[in-house]
């Protein structure tokens, strides 16, 4: 029973670390635009790098990615404890 409880932690642990990648990543990219003049941010294809172009999908797509990552993270959490009421009121 405990096993199973610490392999739920260690998910938790991978799931945690998931979401610091994506936050640092976030947070990089969106550092990225706060020093772009107005005339870079217009969706223009020759001004426009690929590099940018990723920075702003990273924008755009990031918090859903983050905030799928902080919900599955509370379902572990909820099931490890889960698991350890159901294993101490046996």
């Amino acid at each position: 029973d405990l096993l199973n409880v610490a392999n739920m932690m260690y998910a938790n642990f991978y799931v945690n670390g998931l979401q610091f990648l994506v936050c640092m990543l976030l947070i990089y990219s969106l550092g990225k635009f706060t020093h772009l003049p107005a005339e870079k941010l217009q969706f223009d294809k020759k001004n426009a790098s690929r590099l940018m172009m990723l920075f702003g999908g990273i924008c755009k797509q990031g918090p859903w990615l983050f905030r799928l990552l902080h919900f599955l993270q509370g379902i572990l959490i909820f099931g490890s404890w889960l698991m350890m009421v159901l294993g101490y009121c046996r």
